[in-house]
């Protein structure tokens, strides 16, 4: 586009902007005033006068305007005022060619800072970081209809989904989401119940399938996780890279993106997100709980790769009785920040770890309460849930584990 069509586009839009009362909101929570550059100074002026609330002073607009008369706006308000379905396009179209030149630059110095001798790794992915940040400047939405949220719905290629070959995991249990890139899966559990067990078994099939990920352990030995990929995946345990020891949020976010640059990654385990911190002074851990999770969002989002967080909860299980005892998305810790980023929650749960909960045991098995009468599962049953999902509907299917030792967790059946 030519910069005679950018300037008859904000004419467009500032007469009517001017004109048209009923379509400043459409206006003003579309474009800021970075998307002008020849009648900038008209439309922050406009801007000011609307946050103030008062009627526009046609005056005080022309002043802000070197080499323009009254005579020369008011025909510029004449000339220039279009309906609603144009002013939606008008605004498309400026702002996506804006967009666009703002990206084709940030690319360009990208560009040459990599071609240079004395740029380190740190600088690129510095700039990089700044790169990202522009893309998500520029995603904002335009005001849409349903109509039209539906369409674009209809038109967007779909998230590719990863596929672990374990069917009650891909078709039952993540059938809509949690195995998607962009998805933030996360996993809820008491302590001992099987969050991390839970992890490593997704991760280990994943890495049979030939997926790359990178594992954040923050509680346990890095040794104990790289033993249990080792015995459920094989040698192809090796496609899944571990990190001991770190809990800053933006250098795990740092780490991601060297591993993606050098190896390739396709999904990222943060082991768990009760010992994932931030630099910087917050008010409280719930504040800074939020900025970690934007973070996880934005290594989800930036990098396309699917990130499955386990979390702890805060619930006395002693209190409830069969299914009514499986964790749900407010018994986690912080659970406001952490629900408000998650695609899926996943709740794992193991009876007999649970006093009270066994009604009656023999020979290995064991009868929890609130199950169907006289219905007994192995005693090492490991049961998991999804309990919120953002796509899709939630459903009763469950997945019935067993926990084998060293082995693992291991299939047993689906229930539906």
């Amino acid at each position: 586009m030519i910069r005679n069509d950018m300037m008859h586009l904000e004419e467009v839009l500032i007469g009517t902007l001017i004109s048209k009362r009923e379509y400043r909101e459409l206006i003003f929570n579309t474009l800021d005033a970075t998307y002008f550059n020849y009648l900038r100074p008209i439309y922050l002026e406009a801007c000011k006068q609307h946050v103030d609330g008062v009627a526009f002073n046609e005056d005080t607009l022309v002043a802000k305007m070197e080499g323009m008369n009254v005579t020369q706006f008011y025909e510029l308000m004449m000339m220039h005022v279009a309906s609603e379905q144009e002013t939606r396009a008008y605004l498309k179209t400026l702002k996506d060619t804006t967009d666009k030149n703002k990206l084709r630059f940030a690319i360009k110095n990208i560009n040459d800072i990599a071609h240079s001798p004395t740029t380190t790794m740190d600088d690129l992915l510095m700039e990089i970081d700044k790169l990202n940040e522009t893309v998500d400047d520029t995603s904002q939405k335009i005001a849409l209809t349903p109509s039209e949220i539906l369409e674009r719905e209809m038109n967007e290629p779909k998230k590719e989904k990863l596929v672990t070959g374990v069917h009650k995991l891909d078709e039952v249990l993540y059938s809509d989401v949690g195995l998607h890139r962009g998805d933030i899966n996360i996993v809820l559990a008491d302590s001992g119940h099987g969050k991390t067990q839970w992890a490593t078994f997704v991760a280990s099939k994943l890495a049979q399938k030939g997926y790359q990920g990178l594992w954040f352990q923050m509680e346990d030995y890095d040794v104990n996780t790289a033993k249990q990929l080792g015995l459920m995946a094989g040698y192809e345990a090796d496609n899944v890279r571990i990190i001991d020891s770190v809990d800053d949020i933006d250098e795990i976010k740092r780490l991601c993106r060297v591993n993606k640059l050098d190896y390739g990654l396709d999904f990222v385990v943060i082991d768990y997100i009760q010992e994932v911190y931030a630099q910087g002074k917050f008010d409280s851990r719930t504040l800074e709980i939020q900025h970690v999770t934007r973070i996880m969002k934005e290594i989800a989002k930036q990098l396309n790769v699917l990130v499955i967080v386990p979390s702890q909860v805060t619930i006395n299980s002693m209190n409830r009785s069969g299914w009514s005892l499986v964790p749900k998305y407010k018994d986690a810790q912080w659970a406001q920040a952490i629900k408000n980023v998650a695609h899926c929650m996943t709740s794992v749960f193991r009876p007999n770890m649970i006093q009270g909960l066994v009604t009656r045991g023999h020979e290995g098995y064991l009868a929890v309460k609130g199950l169907k009468d006289g219905e007994t599962h192995d005693y090492q049953s490991v049961f998991v849930k999804l309990v919120k999902t953002r796509r899709g509907q939630l459903s009763h299917n469950y997945l019935h584990m067993l926990h084998n030792g060293d082995m693992g967790l291991e299939v047993v059946k689906s229930k539906i």
